[in-house]
């Protein structure tokens, strides 16, 4: 009986879960059936009437009745207003006179309801409560105590009266005695709460600082376990906003049951990972919270505040009581932290919104520190490989260029040295050899340089599809003859002959992978390059009439690659392996140009291999289709593009030029290239004396090449100034830039201050006869 009484004052008077007015108004009814059961036991050891002891029974169980109605149905206001009209304006000043007036124990009644109307009502209306009261007593004193109502007040004397006297007492005492533990307990238990409160905060505090980055669900657990201990919490939602087309979604950040069961560390992650894929929009589900939250306040609701759109999209969620704390962050709806509790229809008290609002802040601040710590953590070590990757491929690239550059000053040595001619050209075939390899690695390492910068451009003309490939062919001739390799090809019918693209940078990438398929292949290995129309059914490639996706592939039966290799072959700076760049060389450049080449031509590339059974290297391009006619011949290897042999001589003796440049050597290259052209060639060595020249030379010249970086005056004046001339052929002579600035910046302005075309340096015999032919015939 008494552990079942104390469970009873535990649930409806010093629960946690309930508002401080609900547990005042179950205290006053239960103190208050006490008193009347106290009342019946003096009553009836006074001998009074069974009317009186009817009474007092009714009066019990009404105030039980009313004490199931306000826990049942969250009527605590309504019970402590009904307490007050009754108990302290009706019954109690009626009594005070009926049963003795000022002379009996009644007065002590007077005392006890002064204690209940401050102890069930606050502020303005606690004094007109008051004030009523008092005026009642007054009131019924005077009806009571004036004939013919005078008659009713039974004046008491003797043992009676004693008797009446220890009730009252008992009464307002047991009452009052009642009061004074109810507020330690109160006092007690909240500020034993309050420590119990921060001592987990600190304790969480300093876990979260310690949190794993990489898995701070376990932390974060204990978290969320220790509010739905203490604040009977079922579970906890974290959502996050974002914006999508310039309307405001969010989506399940994090969503964690108190209840084990529910959540089970089996399935955390695949829990995690199913909500994060869940997105709304806070127009069509909740548009209340967005506004209202946006304002930094909480929402208190219980099972009855939720509108009908709300209880629509909640539904899903199984919510009772929800507080919702939203995460102002910078002046910036971030999110929302959502309680569930889990007792049907009440509202969290003021004291829960307080603490959860503050585990809230320190939730969310956790999960945000935690996000960034972690991707510090991995660019620090994204960066810790890069700068390893980066520490190789310097070690790589001295060896690299010094291997060449070794080659160039020792055969020269050895070619200045020699007396045999034999002996000479086979130095000079190595220097140039060399040369060419110096060349494409300062190219790779110019390209990497312009892809960091993002700086990479395209440069698209029309082209010959066939042309295109064989000239990448034509590069890798030699390496595959020299290492007596079979070589196979094949062309899509489909494709277009003629399209539109960056022709150079579609050679680049395919000559990348043939050389690759080519270095990694063994002696009479076998290669094969094949392109094809894109045929996966009504996909990219149909869409649109003018462009059509191309995949070209080249496969080899070489060395291959395992799948942990394959996983950074893309990556700058890194080859499959060390040992490989220490077998077969290479800059570890090559495939990471060719990646961002053909993804800026609207393409991918991939790579598909098996260790020790070769490889197929595959990319698409989306490129225009071009002029409509059509182009024959297949594709062979050691073919020159043109048909005509590489060592063919054309001549030029008709025709007359002027060279500007101001280097010696430069001049004395380029005079020896076309020396056995019969071309006539007129040198300047700045652009004064250029323009003076072409001034004086009355039409005399054919064409004109400009060298950019000059003294007096640079390439790009000397232009406008001979463009601007007052002589016809000025206007339409070809002037070519002849320069070492090779990006596609300064091909453009090149072009725009006047000039017809541009030829890097260094300079290539075929690339400056192939200009004349284009521009002179």
């Amino acid at each position: 009986m008494t552990s079942k009484l104390k469970q009873l004052i535990d649930r409806y008077i010093f629960s946690e879960n309930l508002s401080l007015d609900a547990r005042t108004t179950n205290m006053v009814c239960l103190v208050g059936i006490a008193a009347v059961i106290v009342s019946i036991i003096t009553r009836a050891f006074m001998g009074s009437s069974p009317i009186l002891l009817l009474v007092l029974v009714g009066i019990i169980i009404s105030v039980s009745a009313l004490f199931v109605f306000c826990n049942a149905y969250n009527m605590h206001k309504i019970g402590a207003w009904l307490v007050l009209f009754f108990l302290c304006d009706l019954l109690l000043p009626l009594a005070l006179f009926a049963m003795g007036g000022i002379k009996s124990g009644s007065a002590s009644y007077f005392t006890m309801s002064i204690v209940i109307i401050f102890f069930l009502s606050k502020g303005r209306a606690r004094v007109v409560i008051l004030i009523t009261h008092i005026l009642l007593v007054i009131g019924f004193y005077i009806a009571l105590t004036v004939p013919p109502f005078s008659g009713f007040v039974a004046e008491l004397s003797g043992p009676a009266q004693y008797v009446d006297h220890i009730q009252s007492f008992l009464i307002t005492g047991f009452f009052l005695a009642s009061i004074v533990v109810f507020q330690n307990r109160i006092f007690r238990n909240e500020h034993d709460k309050i420590d119990i409160m921060l001592s987990a905060q600190n304790s969480f505090s300093l876990a979260l600082l310690d949190l794993d980055v990489e898995k701070p669900g376990s932390i974060l657990r204990e978290g969320i376990e220790f509010i739905g201990r203490n604040f009977d919490v079922d579970n906890v939602a974290i959502w996050k906003n974002f914006i999508r087309d310039g309307e405001l979604y969010f989506r399940p950040y994090m969503f964690e049951f108190y209840d084990p069961a529910k959540n089970p560390a089996n399935n955390y992650s695949d829990i995690q990972e199913l909500i994060k894929s869940l997105e709304y929009p806070y127009a069509t589900t909740l548009p209340d919270w967005e506004r209202l939250a946006v304002t930094g306040a909480p929402l208190n609701l219980s099972e009855n505040d939720y509108s009908p759109q709300e209880q629509a999209f909640l539904a899903q969620f199984e919510p009772r009581a929800l507080l919702i704390i939203p995460i102002v962050l910078r002046g910036e709806y971030w999110g929302t932290v959502v309680f569930n509790k889990k007792v049907n229809n009440q509202r969290f008290t003021d004291y829960e919104v307080r603490n959860l609002q503050s585990w809230a802040i320190m939730l969310v601040n956790a999960l945000i520190r935690n996000d960034i710590i972690r991707d510090l953590v991995r660019a620090q070590e994204e960066a810790k490989a890069a700068s390893k990757a980066k520490g190789e491929f310097l070690s790589n690239m001295s060896h690299e260029m010094r291997t060449p550059m070794n080659a160039i000053i020792g055969m020269s040595t050895i070619g200045s040295d020699a007396t045999d001619i034999e002996k000479k050209d086979y130095a000079f075939k190595k220097i140039e050899d060399a040369s060419t390899h110096l060349l494409g690695i300062i190219n790779d390492i110019l390209d990497m340089s312009k892809i960091e910068a993002n700086k990479l451009e395209l440069s698209p003309t029309e082209f010959t599809f066939e042309k295109m490939l064989q000239k990448a062919i034509n590069v890798n001739h030699f390496l595959i003859e020299a290492k007596s390799q079979h070589f196979s090809s094949s062309i899509d019918a489909d494709i277009p002959p003629n399209l539109i693209g960056d022709e150079q940078r579609l050679v680049q990438v395919v000559t990348n992978l043939l050389s690759n398929a080519v270095k990694f292949t063994s002696e009479g290995g076998s290669i094969s390059l094949s392109a094809r129309m894109w045929d996966n059914g009504d996909d990219v490639a149909a869409v649109v009439d003018e462009s059509c996706v191309i995949v070209i592939a080249v496969t080899d039966t070489g060395i291959g690659l395992s799948e942990e290799q394959q996983s950074h072959l893309f990556t700058p700076f890194q080859q499959a392996e060390n040992s490989t760049s220490r077998e077969f060389g290479g800059t570890g450049l090559g495939l990471a140009i060719s990646k961002n080449l053909v993804e800026l031509m609207d393409g991918e590339i991939w790579v598909e291999s098996e260790l020790g059974k070769g490889s197929t290297f595959s990319f698409t391009v989306r490129l225009q289709r071009g002029s409509a006619d059509a182009s024959s011949g297949g594709l062979a290897v050691g073919t020159d593009a043109s048909g005509k042999n590489a060592s063919g001589i054309d001549d030029f003796s008709e025709l007359h030029i002027l060279l500007v440049e101001d280097i010696d050597i430069n001049r004395e290259i380029v005079l020896s290239f076309l020396e056995q052209t019969g071309i006539s060639v007129d040198c300047a060595e700045n652009g004064e004396e250029a323009v003076a020249m072409v001034r004086e030379s009355e039409g005399r010249y054919d064409a004109i090449f400009m060298d950019i970086q000059m003294p007096k005056m640079d390439g790009y004046e000397a232009t406008q100034q001979i463009r601007a001339l007052d002589i016809p052929a000025a206007r339409d002579i070809p002037i070519i830039a002849m320069t070492a600035n090779v990006f596609h910046e300064d091909i453009e302005k090149c072009l725009a201050c006047g000039m017809n075309d541009h030829i890097g340096k260094p300079l290539n015999r075929e690339d400056i006869i192939d200009k004349l032919r284009t521009l002179l015939r």
